[in-house]
């Protein structure tokens, strides 16, 4: 890609992030139009821990933070909720297992 030489424009590239606009440093980012996720899933784990707990009403409170943040919960998203939730149970009825055999 050519650059204009800095006499015949308004902006004079120095580096491939940074450029000056009439003085005045500007940082060059590139948004992406999909969403950044904060976290790799969002909040589809915190989803599955309370489902696995039965705690509707975080259920519905990450849900909707879920949709706001990130858009509609999708058919893979609803696979990968399942499986946490089954893992979660899994652990915990391990663990409680364990912890009644050493009672007695």
């Amino acid at each position: 890609m050519l650059y204009p030489q800095a006499s015949q424009s308004f902006c004079k590239i120095i580096a491939s992030r940074f450029f000056y606009v009439k003085l005045i440093c500007y940082i060059y980012t590139v948004i992406i139009t999909t969403t950044t996720m904060k976290y790799q899933n969002g909040y589809l784990p915190k989803i599955a821990y309370h489902m696995a707990n039965e705690n509707h009403e975080a259920v519905a409170h990450f849900t909707e933070r879920q949709i706001v943040a990130y858009g509609p919960i999708e058919a893979e998203d609803m696979v990968w909720i399942m499986r946490e939730v089954n893992k979660i149970q899994r652990i915990w009825a391990a663990e409680a297992r364990e912890f009644n055999m050493h009672i007695g």
